[in-house]
């Protein structure tokens, strides 16, 4: 059952594994005028804190969430605790979220690939000359090129794995060790919104994650496929996979990375 459009956006906060918290902002109705918000069953947003020693945040909403998510995150962390945020892709819509967050926490250490942090660089700068009043950080960035380690302390150790397509050059995936949860960004999502956080019963949302797949990732095929062989090592340990939009997927994980490999299979051939 879903709600109602009238129905306020809110943020979902709950655990989903040792130490990790997800917050699952909610909009009921399409975000944008995009083919892949046609079905209009609305979509999440989801994010995701990490707490080791070091306290990692995964993820940003669009500007939509911006002033509803950071109140929320500092009721859960405050924001001098935080050391990195993880972007797995970077768009002008979160940017507006990064900015914020940046403001309240200067001395974040940006984690993006190094697509994301020419855009993040360009962004920032944008912003300078648009409004010179405005304190603007200049933060450190952790470019991830090539496979990397970022080590969280108390067994969190995030592999960070690049997936850069024609439409996200600058994605980044991870897995981590110590909950086997695979951070997906915009592969395995579906713009779905409602009450039910996983799938529970693997083929509940097959027909939203194929229409997501279709308006997303069907034009680039060869680009999915090198992501996916990437993916590939840490996918088959994952007892998660939590993507960028909609439910995380926990009974179907295994089956939606082999509906993508057939998916992609379809396409090459027709």
């Amino acid at each position: 059952m879903f709600s109602a459009p009238s129905t306020p956006r809110d943020i979902q906060v709950l655990s989903v594994g040792a130490d990790t918290l997800m917050l699952r902002s909610r909009c009921w109705t399409r975000l944008k005028f995009e083919v892949e918000y046609a079905l209009q069953r609305g979509t999440t947003s989801n994010s995701f804190l990490i707490k080791g020693d070091r306290i990692a945040l995964s993820s940003l909403p669009g500007e939509s969430f911006t002033e509803l998510f950071l109140k929320q995150l500092q009721q859960l962390v405050l924001p001098a605790e935080l050391d990195y945020v993880i972007l797995g892709h970077i768009n002008p819509n979160r940017f507006t979220t990064f900015l914020k967050l940046l403001q309240l926490a200067p001395h974040l250490l940006v984690v993006c690939s190094n697509p994301g942090a020419i855009s993040l660089r360009a962004l920032l700068e944008a912003a300078r000359e648009k409004d010179s009043t405005q304190t603007i950080p200049d933060p450190e960035f952790y470019v991830v090129k090539g496979q990397k380690t970022l080590d969280l302390g108390k067994g969190h150790r995030l592999q960070l794995i690049p997936t850069p397509t024609p439409r996200w050059p600058d994605g980044i995936c991870a897995y981590d060790t110590k909950t086997a949860i695979l951070y997906s960004d915009k592969f395995f999502g579906a713009h779905v919104a409602g009450e039910q956080v996983y799938d529970n019963g693997a083929k509940i949302y097959e027909t939203d994650r194929k229409y997501y797949y279709n308006c997303l990732m069907a034009s680039q095929i060869s680009q999915v496929e090198a992501s996916l062989e990437r993916l590939a090592p840490w996918s088959a340990s994952a007892q998660i996979y939590a993507p960028l939009n909609g439910p995380l997927l926990r009974q179907g994980a295994r089956q939606i990375f082999q509906s993508y490999q057939a998916w992609n299979h379809q396409q090459a051939t027709h």
